[in-house]
């Protein structure tokens, strides 16, 4: 059995639960409601819910003050969080009262939830306030929801539950632990309840009487301290300067010891932060759109988080994370919903690509492999498909010599400041033209072959000493012929 208390905002730490772990959800969230117009459900709690004439010590909550769309809005938000823990076929059950009653069904069932039916809670005849001309309020309602389809079990409870409100608890909207132990057998032998909004602690509590697991969150410190006071009130306090008080004890006393426990921070719950600062995990999702991932670590499947990068400035880079990728989460203040994921470590899955110390490489998942040795000054780009390099105004290679192994396409013009040398046979298929002159010597057989016409213009045109177009050969009369006509 485990009992846990945490003093946390639930959309920040139910993100950090596992998920499917849970058999029973069993709540009593803020109902925003109190008053049928706006003025009245603004006034605090304890004036909505107590009246003005209330002289024991009571502290206000949040999240009591919304519209109805906000409120239904706010609900769906962690609704969908607690259909994410809870195993499947298991049950979420919800206080609530008449007025917030149709918009609850309609947030379980924006969350997955499917809507099972709804109980209520007696508060007897003496425990509700009377209402002159009219009826009293004397019950409140338990919605219950399956996620999916709902679960065979040894389990049947009434559908009514009788139970007379407490008269002397600290937190406003407090539930009698009996009515709270019955709820709770819903989670069956040895099962784990959650309450993301614990209040004064009457689930847990609940949950630990029948032998039970139970996790609990709650937002206000001053209630999350009265909270833990009531599930160590079986142990001794002395560290905590303060002893086991009961309900009538004057407030002083007992606001006294709970300045001193909060001031602790409670011993498990800083336990727990430190354990949470920092963390191996693995990379669960990636989401590259919006730059966040969701680290497995243990049990626990965060919420989205950054990644850290090395540089995200005016130099920026970006390499995402993969999936089943080793990483540290780093949660400050031991809250993994604020967590960063920082990359990276070798594990079994992806081990390290080389093993030599000289070697700078990058591998990636298509193969390519960018690889720099120091000790040999060896630079190799291999397994690329293409590659390009693209500049606005020059891109110099300067080294003795480069070699290029296949063949070369130059869509603009090749101007070449040095001697060209071919080892092999130049096909020119446009004009060629030469501006100093050409020599060479011939080619296969010490031939040329030129097929088709030439055409000479201007100067001379000689052939071993002799000019073709000037020179004249003896005739039979003893003189010498005219030159070739033009």
């Amino acid at each position: 059995m485990s009992i846990q208390l945490h003093n946390a905002d639930c959309l920040r730490f139910l993100p950090t639960l596992p998920a499917n772990h849970f058999d029973l959800i069993l709540t009593d969230p803020p109902y925003s409601s109190g008053g049928l117009h706006t003025a009245t459900r603004q006034q605090p709690p304890s004036t909505k819910y107590l009246g003005n004439d209330v002289k024991r010590p009571v502290h206000q909550f949040a999240h009591d003050n919304k519209d109805q769309r906000s409120w239904c809005r706010w609900c769906v938000e962690w609704l969908t969080e607690c259909h994410r823990v809870l195993k499947d076929g298991h049950l979420i059950a919800i206080f609530i009262d008449w007025r917030q009653l149709p918009t609850l069904t309609d947030a379980l069932q924006m969350a997955g939830f499917l809507w099972q039916g709804v109980a209520a809670w007696d508060k007897t005849n003496g425990g509700a306030r009377p209402r002159q001309g009219g009826l009293k309020q004397q019950a409140a309602f338990i919605v219950w929801a399956s996620k999916g389809k709902l679960r065979k079990a040894d389990i049947y409870l009434p559908g009514v539950f009788q139970g007379r409100k407490p008269t002397h608890a600290y937190h406003i909207t407090a539930k009698p632990v009996a009515v709270m132990e019955e709820l709770c057998k819903l989670a069956g032998p040895g099962g784990h309840v959650l309450d993301p909004f614990a209040g004064g602690g009457a689930t847990l509590v609940a949950a630990r009487n029948l032998g039970l697991s139970a996790t609990g969150c709650e937002l206000e410190t001053e209630i999350y301290c009265q909270a833990q006071l009531a599930l160590e009130a079986s142990q001794p306090l002395a560290a905590y300067g303060c002893a086991v008080a009961p309900h009538n004890t004057h407030h002083a006393t007992l606001h006294a010891g709970l300045c001193k426990l909060a001031g602790m921070q409670n011993f498990a719950d800083l336990s727990r932060r430190i354990e949470s600062l920092i963390r191996l995990g693995t990379i669960a999702e990636v989401d590259h759109a919006a730059r966040r991932v969701r680290v497995q670590s243990g049990t626990l499947t965060s919420n989205w988080l950054p990644w850290g990068a090395r540089r995200a400035g005016q130099t920026r880079d970006w390499n995402p994370p993969t999936p089943g990728e080793q990483v540290l989460l780093l949660c400050p203040s031991g809250d993994p919903a604020g967590g960063v994921a920082l990359l990276a470590l070798y594990s079994d899955q992806f081990d390290a690509p080389s093993s030599s110390p000289d070697e700078h490489l990058t591998v990636y998942p298509d193969g390519a492999r960018i690889l720099y040795n120091h000790a040999t000054g060896a630079l190799a780009v291999t397994g690329i498909q293409t590659a390009l390099v693209q500049a606005a105004q020059r891109v110099t290679v300067d080294c003795p010599e480069s070699l290029f192994t296949g063949n070369v396409t130059i869509q603009g013009r090749l101007t070449v400041l040095g001697d060209v040398f071919a080892k092999a046979k130049a096909t020119v298929s446009g004009l060629f033209s030469y501006l100093a002159g050409m020599s060479g010597s011939g080619g296969a057989g010490g031939a040329t072959t030129i097929s088709g016409s030439i055409t000479h213009r201007g100067g001379q045109l000689s052939s071993n000493g002799v000019v073709l177009d000037s020179h004249t050969h003896p005739d039979a009369h003893g003189g010498n012929t005219e030159g070739p006509n033009p």
